[in-house]
């Protein structure tokens, strides 16, 4: 399960939505190619104040405060 903030991301990934920009191409498919290797991946939108929040927390642990 990969969770993720990225409403584009999950959209392009494992809702069919349109590749526009040609740069993300590759990435999508890399990406694409990556997730096939694991038999089932599952992509979870979260709210970005949700992500900020948990990675502000894990860096005063990492940083002992």
């Amino acid at each position: 399960m990969v969770h993720t903030d990225s409403q584009l991301l999950v959209g392009q990934l494992s809702q069919g939505w349109q590749i526009k920009a040609a740069n993300l191409r590759p990435l999508v498919d890399e990406a694409t190619t990556l997730s096939q290797t694991f038999g089932r991946c599952d992509l979870v939108k979260v709210p970005r104040d949700k992500t900020c929040r948990e990675l502000g927390r894990r860096v005063m642990h990492v940083l002992g405060h």
